[in-house]
């Protein structure tokens, strides 16, 4: 028999013997032996062609060392291989992500203003809430070994000649814990939060994004406080010759990040609408300064606290949306327009939160309600009724330490006459006080 290189007709031969295997071999037929030894080389031999693949990611004890992709043993195949992908995949699989985030226009991609690894980063940490491919895999690989370490059979194995591998354990009896995470129990989130690089914890960072807000609202900020916009002191460095000018003011003045949201004429304007009842002075100041101005104040309630929150995002989307839409759009700036569409915004956050109640329109009225409002608690006595006497009576709870943090549940049971028949309390992992 002549020998199979090519790969096509390796291919070929794969499908003829997986043919004859279906359709013609029987049970006990003499030339399943002599298929089996065939079919193997076949498989063989065209893992061995993976080696030459740019993308099959290989295993080796060194780099300088042998590449083994296989091992044949008896009836059974060992393929080697690693759970992360090449460099260069991880690197492609990012930049068609970024590509899709940032947009196409007109099968042309748009300038990235700010990089993949940079926004690769938790929301606190400064970045967009998205991860790293790269860790990702990382965290898999995790995952495999853990997987490997904690299977049953390979402990139970006699592998050293001297009964169970288990027996030669020290610590920890044959359950495996993973300390990361507070229920013992391996997640890749954990791992990948142990292998990740860590930034600083910001509080910019944190006040940037809003839950309450779409992302599109909070990214603006989040590139605002970068300079991470194309505004027109930006786009000069392109080395397009424009007419740097502001659409929003009246006097003519060079448009930058602090002049559109802070320091022009326009944005001094709203913002003194809404500090006014506040008595915060941000006149002159630049726009991170505001906004931390902004941000620090002392909540009286949540509710407050949501429009501390809030509301400068609102202010700064509202503020770039009127300055696209004069500059690009061919709608003439209007503040007016813009008081309105904050106001609104505003409404709505408020509304979608607290449904029931019936705010002001007007921003003086809003805010002073919003710092007058009171948290009424109210509290009902619960006295423990006897049951019938061929019933039990069974109370739970559940807290966490923290909210959010451990958290854990307790059941007690008593018969008809309160007396104390079983009690049982389990650790519940992580999480609110709700959810406990």
């Amino acid at each position: 028999m002549r020998m199979v290189t090519g790969y096509m007709e390796m291919n070929k031969l794969a499908m003829l013997l997986v043919t004859i295997l279906k359709n013609s071999l029987l049970k006990g037929d003499p030339l399943a032996p002599a298929l089996f030894i065939l079919g193997a080389e076949l498989l063989s031999r065209m893992l061995n062609n993976l080696t030459h693949d740019q993308f099959f990611n290989g295993f080796y004890m060194e780099r300088n060392g042998p590449h083994i992709n296989h091992l044949s043993v008896a009836d059974d195949v060992i393929i080697f291989t690693s759970v992360s992908p090449p460099k260069t995949v991880t690197k492609q699989i990012e930049k068609l992500a970024a590509n899709v985030f940032w947009g196409m226009e007109k099968d042309k991609k748009k300038y990235h203003w700010a990089s993949w690894s940079k926004m690769s980063f938790p929301f606190n940490e400064g970045g967009i809430g998205v991860r790293s491919i790269k860790d990702i895999c990382k965290s898999m690989e995790y995952k495999q070994w853990w997987n490997f370490r904690c299977d049953g059979s390979f402990w139970l194995d006699n592998w050293l000649g001297t009964g169970l591998l288990a027996s030669h354990r020290t610590g920890g009896g044959r359950s495996a814990i993973w300390t990361p995470n507070v229920s013992g129990n391996f997640t890749c989130s954990s791992a990948w939060d142990v292998i990740r690089k860590k930034k600083q914890h910001l509080l910019s960072n944190k006040k940037t994004w809003q839950k309450k807000l779409p992302f599109k609202w909070s990214f603006c900020l989040w590139r605002a406080i970068r300079n991470k916009l194309p505004t027109d002191d930006k786009v000069i460095a392109f080395g397009n010759p424009t007419v740097t000018r502001c659409v929003s003011c009246i006097k003519p003045q060079g448009e930058s990040i602090d002049h559109i949201f802070s320091n022009g004429h326009f944005a001094r304007a709203i913002w003194s609408k809404y500090t006014c009842i506040t008595g915060m002075q941000i006149e002159h100041l630049p726009l991170k300064l505001t906004l931390m101005k902004w941000w620090l104040q002392q909540s009286k309630n949540a509710v407050h606290q949501m429009l501390i929150d809030t509301t400068p995002t609102i202010i700064c989307w509202n503020i770039w949306k009127n300055r696209c839409n004069a500059k690009y759009g061919g709608r003439p700036s209007s503040m007016t327009r813009v008081l309105y569409s904050i106001d609104s915004d505003i409404q709505i956050v408020l509304k979608t939160s607290y449904p029931h109640i019936n705010w002001p329109s007007k921003w003086n009225a809003l805010y002073i309600m919003v710092e007058e409002l009171k948290h009424v608690t109210s509290i009902t006595k619960v006295v423990w009724k006897k049951t019938h006497k061929i019933f039990v009576k069974i109370n739970s709870d559940g807290s966490a330490l923290n909210n959010p943090g451990r958290i854990g549940a307790g059941i007690i049971v008593r018969d008809s006459q309160g007396s104390f028949i079983h009690a049982i309390a389990s650790p519940l992992g992580e999480g609110t006080n709700n959810l406990a």
